[in-house]
Formats: structure tokens, C-alpha cells, sequence
């Protein structure tokens, strides 16, 4: 019976974001940052973009996320490659403050990702054996986290949404992402049921 309602929960979860009437609200958002992988005692920060959305009933909160991005940094005769992405599902509850939304919450999800170091020519020619690689680490894992989201609805029934996650997310299995802090920017747009 545990495991029919872990397997059911994440469908019922979607199901409210995407199509209970009883849901009002409805935002879909992009979002962007950077994360850092490491690699031979350095540290490779990447652009991370990605998009999700956000569903409130009064002050019930649910949200579906993903994320991911990828770089290549040349560093001499070596290239660094860095790149990983993952999902989450996120609840918590939604107060009013003033003409913000401000949200405490928690997710749970999955997500990957990994770096490398190799030779510059084994890159650009494709053609690469494990003598190229000069160091590399990946993994995956269940990603976990907690946050505070703050917004701003500019419209009336429909409109813009601007805002801001800051808080703490990390990794339950494997060692890609240690928990550290994390900020991200949104902008987004959607249906509101109040008028600020």
C-alpha cells in the first residue's frame, strides 16, 4: 500500500497543477542561475536554466521544476567540460505580505550530472580514450532542498510574475551537489485569482 502511494502521489500532485479547477492559479515560469562542478581542485561555474510551474489555492502551494545547463572551458592544451540537470515537485504555504507572495517551501526530486577534464585535441577531433581524460567525477542522486520564493504579480486576472528563490539545496545520494545555498531569478507569466 506504500508503494501504490508513492508511485499515485506525484500523478495526483500534476493533475492539481495542470487541470483541478479548483486551483485558480496558475504560473509558468522560467528560471536561471549558475552552479559550480569540481575538478582537479577547481571549480567550473555553469549557466542553469530552466522552466517549471506553480499552482496556488489560497495559500496552498505546489510546483513541478526542471532545470539544466552545460559549459566547455578551454584551459590550455586540456578542456574542462561541465554539465548536469534534474526535477523537482515542491509544496509549501503561501502568505501575503504587502503586494508580495512570499512562499516557504520544500522539494523533492531527482538529478544528475558530471565534469571532466581532457585534451583540448581529443575535443575537436572526437576521438576520445581514457589516456585524454585527466580527471573526472559525476553521479546522481535525489535532490532535496528547502527555500523561501518571493513574488510579484504585475496584471490583474492574467499577467507577469517576477521573483526570487533563495535557500538551501543538495543531494540525499551521491556527491555531484554537497547541500549550499542557492539564489534564482524568475520571471513568468499566467492566470491570477486576486487583484493586487
Amino acid at each position: 500500500m506504500q508503494l501504490q502511494t508513492v508511485l499515485i502521489f506525484p500523478i495526483k500532485v500534476l493533475y492539481h497543477l495542470l487541470l483541478d479547477s479548483a486551483y485558480q492559479e496558475h504560473i509558468a515560469y522560467g528560471s536561471f542561475g549558475v552552479d559550480g562542478y569540481r575538478v582537479n581542485q577547481s571549480r567550473l561555474w555553469i549557466p542553469i536554466f530552466g522552466g517549471g510551474l506553480l499552482a496556488r489555492n489560497g495559500s496552498s502551494h505546489v510546483g513541478a521544476e526542471g532545470d539544466g545547463g552545460g559549459r566547455i572551458q578551454n584551459i590550455g592544451e586540456d578542456d574542462r567540460l561541465a554539465g548536469g540537470g534534474g526535477g523537482a515537485l515542491s509544496v509549501g504555504i503561501t502568505a501575503q505580505i504587502r503586494k508580495f507572495q512570499v512562499t516557504p517551501y520544500i522539494l523533492i526530486g531527482g538529478e544528475g550530472g558530471g565534469i571532466a577534464q581532457i585534451r583540448h585535441e581529443a575535443v575537436t577531433n572526437k576521438t576520445i580514450t581514457k589516456a585524454d581524460i585527466h580527471g573526472s567525477a559525476g553521479g546522481g542522486g535525489v535532490r532535496n532542498g528547502a527555500g523561501l520564493r518571493m513574488t510579484y504579480q504585475i496584471g490583474r486576472r492574467y499577467g507577469l510574475l517576477i521573483g526570487i528563490n533563495i535557500g538551501l539545496r543538495g543531494v540525499l545520494v551521491g556527491v555531484i551537489r554537497p547541500p549550499r545555498p542557492f539564489i534564482q531569478m524568475i520571471v513568468g507569466f499566467g492566470k491570477f485569482d486576486t487583484v493586487l
